[in-house]
């Protein structure tokens, strides 16, 4: 029989990641219903070994890295586990945005502890995240970890209601399509489309006011200009199915397919910065709660923007720290 240290007459839900690691940490509980674990909180014996296969079975036994989620069941019935999955992939995309736990997979196992029992399932697969190549990776630390747990719940809001946020939520499925997306030129389409949908760009000026609308996020200046122009016209190229080597712009040091790999890199840090400085902010979640207020969010003078903004990213020097440069 599977084993867990689970309380009696809960609902729980634990994703195992196959990559990122805790490294030493031990359990870290970031609220009475979320914790991470460097070990798993469920012993899959050898029925689930049967269904599940050997080899997923010691994968999930051997991760480094688990979402563990719980909730009390009511003596009424409420669906749990469907608020279980919710927590847990919106936690790790709050850490995906702050750029931990890619992954190559992973196994996902629900089930409950009704009346002292334990009862696993459903069990399911994890959708690999993927880092770009040549990114620097780094174990989350508490802070990064607690910041993840208030994403999630932001995240969680966008979507209860059905005619707020549209844009946002729209906005933010590119960004997720980014992540999953392993393929550079591609990856780098959906994050630059993520983050065009925040800028709401008008008809006839869509390059230009994603150019200077993205300023916003990561500070005004020439060398983020051409930054952000070169990602737009990546962006089309992949978009219009048209040849990209032309109109890359080689980065110092790197070869073609390596400054192709730092200008997806470029994307994903301007758009995930955004969506972490809005999901932050409720001020900002009001002015991009429908397209009429991001309308007017974008029509304020500059001074009110950057005030209501707050700090730039540092993008030049973030997007160097970040990437791994194989020749100094």
């Amino acid at each position: 029989m599977a084993r867990s240290h689970f309380p009696a007459n809960v609902t729980f839900g634990c994703r195992a990641l196959d990559g990122p690691s805790l490294g030493p940490s031990e359990t870290i509980q970031l609220s009475s219903s979320l914790a991470v674990h460097a070990r798993p909180p469920v012993d899959l014996d050898a029925t689930w070994q049967k269904w599940l296969g050997s080899i997923q079975v010691r994968q999930f036994s051997e991760s480094k890295f688990f979402i563990v989620a719980q909730l009390t069941n009511p003596s009424l019935p409420v669906n749990n586990l469907e608020r279980i999955e919710k927590l847990i992939h919106a936690f790790h995309c709050g850490l995906l945005l702050q750029g931990y736990a890619y992954c190559s997979g992973g196994l996902e196992v629900c089930g409950n502890t009704d009346h002292g029992h334990l009862h696993v399932g459903p069990i399911g697969p994890v959708f690999p995240h993927h880092p770009v190549q040549n990114r620097e990776l780094h174990a989350p630390k508490r802070d990064a970890l607690q910041r993840a747990y208030r994403l999630a719940d932001s995240l969680i809001g966008l979507y209860k209601s059905p005619r707020r946020f549209m844009r946002l939520r729209q906005s933010f499925d590119a960004w997720m399509r980014g992540i999953q997306e392993a393929i550079p030129g591609y990856r780098l389409h959906q994050f630059v489309r993520a983050a065009e949908g925040l800028t709401k760009p008008r008809r006839g000026r869509i390059s230009k006011d994603f150019e200077d609308r993205c300023q916003l996020f990561i500070g005004r200046g020439a060398r983020n200009r051409k930054a952000l122009r070169q990602l737009y016209d990546l962006r089309s190229c992949f978009e219009h199915i048209k040849p990209w080597r032309a109109e890359l712009r080689k980065v110092r040091r790197l070869d073609v397919a390596e400054s192709l790999l730092f200008r997806t890199l470029q994307a994903e840090l301007v758009a995930s910065w955004a969506f972490c400085r809005i999901l932050q902010s409720q001020t900002l979640l009001r002015n991009f709660a429908s397209d009429n207020s991001i309308e007017r969010f974008w029509a304020m003078p500059e001074a009110e923007k950057r005030k209501a903004w707050g700090k730039p990213l540092p993008f030049t020097a973030e997007a160097a720290r970040s990437y791994i440069w194989l020749y100094e």
